[in-house]
């Protein structure tokens, strides 16, 4: 019979490959386990002490570190709650070697270990003592610096508390916001430490020590008193603190602002000085100027109507107030206007439009009374001599081709003069 690997026969069976193969795999599960139990400290030889903790930190994880002396000398096997008041019950288990070295009379605290806040127990040293035995019980820590540090954590943990958000446990936000806003401000920290305390003293000063009333107890007194009396009075002292705090806070502004003022005010007045010739004449030559004003002042009135008409037309007509843009007819005229006649009529071919035999054959002439003939216009005297020549060529026919246009313009009626 042939096997997997050897062809002649010689080598082992599929059978005993198979066994040895199960037989590796239970013997390195094995080993496996045994190397993590024995992480586990399981068959460490440990003896168990316990530890009376009034206060446990943050919290106290099962494998915790017991450190003496800044060395790690055991862990902690279980926690046990306080119950109705009493103390919490930690076992710890702790190196034999260890042990021996451990005085009977130290206490244990619950410190954080590393920067994560990972809680330890700290035994703390109070002087020579017999070692530690088997199933000792380690009282709680109450030295000064224990209380120091426990306060310490508290207040922390009460500002982290304070700064959470809500909704979230992420406070790095808002110490980093603190954090920044304190950035190279200790001296104003400090002075404004300084000043506070300096308040305080004030106010303390103002405690009379000799059992009489206060007086800051006279002053509420006499504050209510004048609210009852008269409150609009008090109303107003209220709203002045406001401005007279910004005058406090601005005073140095406030300063620069009237000597600025002055400065410029003795411009002005050197200015004036030096310029006092001028102003007279300047006065006297304003006279003629009101003189005008007072003339036509009967003129403003339908000066200002015609404005608000032609401003009411503009919006009417031109402007439209949903758009930003305006919008108007306009008649542009580049030819002259000339009545339709025969001549004008469509044809094609041997075809002919209706109206080439309803259309008159040449343009009549309108009969125009002379006061409406445009030749007949008189200008008005007091129009200059260059305006009364260019209307006379403008209604006669005899004007150029700009002054043709401005005449069409001015025409009402039938074009007169110059070619159609």
């Amino acid at each position: 019979m042939s096997v997997l690997f050897e062809k002649d026969g010689r080598g082992p069976s599929p059978l005993a490959l198979l066994l040895r193969g199960v037989v590796l795999l239970v013997a390195a599960g094995l080993v496996v386990s045994l190397l993590l139990i024995k992480s586990t400290g399981a068959f460490d030889d440990k003896v168990e002490v316990t530890a009376m903790l009034d206060q446990l930190g943050d919290g106290l994880p099962p494998r915790s570190d017991v450190k003496f002396r800044g060395l790690l000398v055991g862990t902690v096997a279980s926690v046990e709650p306080a119950t109705n008041g009493g103390r919490n019950r930690v076992l710890l288990q702790m190196d034999p070697a260890s042990l021996g070295r451990i005085p009977r009379s130290v206490t244990a605290r619950v410190v954080p270990s590393n920067v994560f806040a990972v809680s330890s127990i700290q035994l703390v040293d109070n002087g020579p003592a017999p070692a530690l035995s088997a199933s000792a019980e380690i009282a709680q820590d109450k030295s000064l610096s224990t209380i120091q540090l426990q306060t310490a954590l508290t207040k922390l943990r009460e500002i982290i508390a304070s700064t959470a958000r809500l909704g979230s446990s992420n406070t790095v936000g808002v110490l980093a916001a603190v954090a920044e806003a304190t950035d190279r401000r200790g001296a104003d920290i400090v002075a404004a430490g300084t000043q506070l305390d300096r308040i305080t003293k004030e106010f303390d000063a103002l405690l009379t020590p000799d059992g009489s009333t206060p007086t800051l107890t006279l002053m509420a007194d006499a504050v209510r008193g004048l609210n009852a009396s008269a409150p609009d009075l008090l109303d107003a002292l209220h709203h002045a603190v406001t401005p007279m705090r910004v005058f406090a806070e601005q005073d140095e502004q406030l300063v620069s602002l009237i000597s600025a003022g002055n400065n410029t005010l003795a411009s002005v007045n050197g200015t004036l000085d030096r310029r006092t010739d001028q102003i007279v004449t300047v006065t006297e030559q304003m006279g003629p100027v009101l003189d005008v004003f007072a003339k036509g002042s009967p003129s403003f009135t339908p000066i200002v109507t015609t404005i608000r008409k032609m401003s009411d037309k503009w919006y009417q007509e031109f402007w439209n107030s949903d758009s930003p843009r305006g919008r108007g007819k306009f008649q542009f005229r580049f030819t002259p206007h000339t009545l339709y006649t025969r001549a004008d009529c469509p044809r094609y071919g041997d075809m002919a439009g209706p109206s080439c035999a309803t259309a008159p054959d040449v343009i009549p002439q309108q009969e125009l009374p002379a006061t409406m003939d445009p030749r007949n216009f008189t200008a008005p005297p007091d129009l200059p001599a260059d305006l009364q020549e260019f209307l006379r060529r403008a209604l006669t026919g005899e004007a150029n081709g700009a002054e043709s246009i401005l005449g069409s313009l001015l025409a009402d009626g039938p074009l007169t003069g110059g070619a159609r």
